[in-house]
């Protein structure tokens, strides 16, 4: 008795990749949950806080619309937390 294999279209984590312009968030949300994603992209901004915003003067946190005490509220906050 012959059988059938049906193959569906589906994309590989090699043919996503880096070429995507998202990678590892698009990675995660396609393959892990929307959660998983959302998480990442909290853990990103806030490193990005963290790391650029952070050490700078005052000022360039102002032109950026926000405060050193809120920045640093948010820093501190974990992944899970919104």
């Amino acid at each position: 008795m012959p059988s059938v294999i049906y193959i569906f279209p589906h994309q590989t984590i090699s043919a996503q990749g880096r070429a995507s312009g998202h990678g590892l968030h698009r990675m995660a949300r396609v393959w892990l949950g929307m959660w998983l994603g959302v998480w990442l992209d909290r853990i990103s901004y806030r490193r990005m806080l963290r790391k650029e915003l952070l050490p700078q003067p005052d000022s360039v946190l102002a032109d950026a619309g926000l405060e050193r005490a809120a920045v640093l509220l948010e820093v501190s906050k974990p992944f899970w937390r919104a």
